[in-house]
């Protein structure tokens, strides 16, 4: 059936790419201020940790982290799905 319109498809002249975005969106909403954060203390040769990333963000976003941790079934959970977020968001 595609062989049929394959002229059709091979002279297709429009854009080639998708403008669209791509993949899910961030559950962190400050993430460019985080992401500076991280580069600052990187050029001062420290290591960010997962720990000092959740303190940051208990200090700056507290409302953000009180919605997150309430929408988790204990504080156990939360913890732990916090702490993957924030792997998760350093590793990209």
């Amino acid at each position: 059936m595609w062989r049929k319109k394959s002229t059709l498809l091979f002279e297709y002249k429009g854009a080639q790419s998708s403008r669209t975005t791509k993949g899910a969106k961030s559950k962190i909403t400050f993430g460019h201020d985080l992401v500076t954060i991280m580069k600052d203390v990187r050029r001062e040769e420290e290591y960010m940790c997962t720990g000092g990333m959740i303190e940051l963000i208990k200090m700056e976003q507290g409302a953000w982290l009180e919605m997150y941790l309430a929408d988790k079934s204990s504080s156990e959970r939360g913890l732990s799905a916090l702490m993957r977020l924030c792997q998760r968001f350093a590793a990209r």
